[in-house]
This record gives C-alpha cells, sequence and structure tokens, in this order.
C-alpha cells in the first residue's frame, strides 16, 4: 500500500479502506475482522501500521477488540434510560429489537440479612425464589438476569419464564412501579463468558435493582451482568 494524494499515513488509509469496507457490507455487524497477520498480508504492510489502523477504528467504535478471540465490527448498541421505570422487553422494544429469555434456573435459597431489609420479609420467611435467566436481544444472548422474591410470588413457578416477568406479574395485579438502580463492573467467569460469548475476564456491566410496585411495596432484588459492548447507558436529564 502507497500514500494517496493527499499524502495520508499509511495507517489511515488502511482504516478508511476498512471502514469502507464496513460501510459497503463486505465486513457485517458483528463479523469478525481479518488477523493482524493476514491484514498484513492483504494490505502489504508492517505490523506496526496495522495495529494503529486497528486502534483508531477501535477508539472511535467502528471495530471492537475481544481478548483471545479478535477485531469484529461493532454491532449497534441498545441504548438504556437508566431513569425511566422499563422492562427489558420494553427496552429492546423502544430499540426496535426483540426481547427473549432463556430459563436457567428456579429454586428457593436461603435468604441473607440485607435481602431480608429489602424484601420486608416477615419473620419466618427464611427463604426466597431465586429465578435466572439468560436475556436475548434478536436472539443474541446480552445479559444474565437473577432475581429474589418472596415466596409470596411462587406463583411465578407454574408461570413461562421464557417471557416477560413483568407482564406476568401484571397479571397477577402485581403493578410494577420504582425501582433503585446501582450500576458496577465485575469480569467475566468461565461460565459468564460462555454464555455472553465474551472472553474470560472480559469487563462486564453489573446491575443490581430493587423493585418496588407501584404503592412503593417491595417486590424483588434483581441483579444482571451486562455485555458491556451492547448497550449505552443513558441519563434522561429535563431543563
Amino acid at each position: 500500500m502507497k500514500r494517496t494524494e493527499e499524502n495520508k499515513p499509511l495507517y489511515i488509509t488502511m482504516a478508511d479502506d476498512i471502514r469502507a469496507g464496513i460501510a459497503s457490507g463486505k465486513y457485517p455487524p458483528g463479523s469478525r475482522i481479518p488477523t493482524e497477520a493476514e491484514l498484513e498480508t492483504i494490505y502489504g504492510v508492517s505490523r506496526i501500521t496495522v495495529r494503529k489502523a486497528m486502534e483508531l477504528l477501535v477508539n472511535e467504535g467502528a471495530v471492537t477488540r475481544r481478548r483471545k478471540v479478535g477485531s469484529f465490527v461493532s454491532e449497534k448498541k441498545m441504548v438504556r434510560y437508566l431513569n425511566k421505570g422499563m422492562s427489558f422487553t420494553q427496552m429492546c422494544e423502544r430499540n426496535g429489537s426483540v426481547a427473549g429469555a432463556r430459563f436457567l434456573s428456579a429454586e428457593l435459597v436461603a435468604t441473607w440479612p440485607c435481602l431480608t431489609r429489602e424484601l420486608e420479609l416477615g419473620k419466618g420467611e427464611d427463604r426466597v425464589l431465586c429465578i435466572r435467566r439468560l436475556r436475548t436481544c434478536n436472539g443474541i444472548p446480552v445479559s444474565i438476569e437473577e432475581n429474589y422474591f418472596s415466596r409470596a410470588c411462587s406463583f411465578l413457578l407454574s408461570e413461562d419464564l421464557e417471557g416477560s416477568l413483568y407482564e406476568i406479574l401484571a397479571d397477577h395485579g402485581i403493578r410494577i412501579g420504582n425501582s433503585e438502580k446501582t450500576l458496577g463492573i465485575c469480569y467475566a467467569s468461565k461460565e459468564q463468558a460462555e454464555m455472553l460469548n465474551v472472553s474470560e475476564g472480559e469487563a462486564l456491566i453489573q446491575m443490581q435493582d430493587l423493585v418496588f410496585d407501584i404503592e412503593g411495596k417491595p417486590i424483588f432484588r434483581g441483579k444482571e451482568i451486562v455485555d458491556s459492548g451492547r448497550f449505552d447507558y443513558r441519563i434522561h436529564q429535563e431543563a
């Protein structure tokens, strides 16, 4: 590869060409970009030039690197507003996508002091219902969901847990109101990496929710492990 008439550095010319390939569909969203060695051969440039070009594309968000896996064309991210009371299903619909859930497990587990207080469990209520699901968007796994309910919600065990929990709760007269959210970062375990198709040790978003009904009664405590490359988290603030 030679410099263009504009005398651009080789890595910029190479990045421009890959960017054009993404725009034309040569490299569709989610597809793998050739390896550094392959790019060296394709463009006839040095490894340093390849790395500078890829770094440029990563920094602008056109390409995503996955450790030990390779570089991939970035997919359009889902927008998730933290200050809007919206279920995962509603959020997907708002983004023009289809939500799904793969049931993982449902079992009664021992509660702990903090959870007992948050769910306002009564004396002698020492077990809660834990439901684990893998959430999907257009069939692609994007988050691992773990929700804890009081035993008053044991009716969930007889429901189709691959649909919307909010809709199931509404069918039983429970209307969701406000929630308290906490965001943090965690790193993918081997199990999480396999379920979300990311690299082990990759940074993920951990979101915890305490969800209330419209009367302010706590309904469930949730924890969600999210593929950080698939979401933009935003807060809408009005003047």
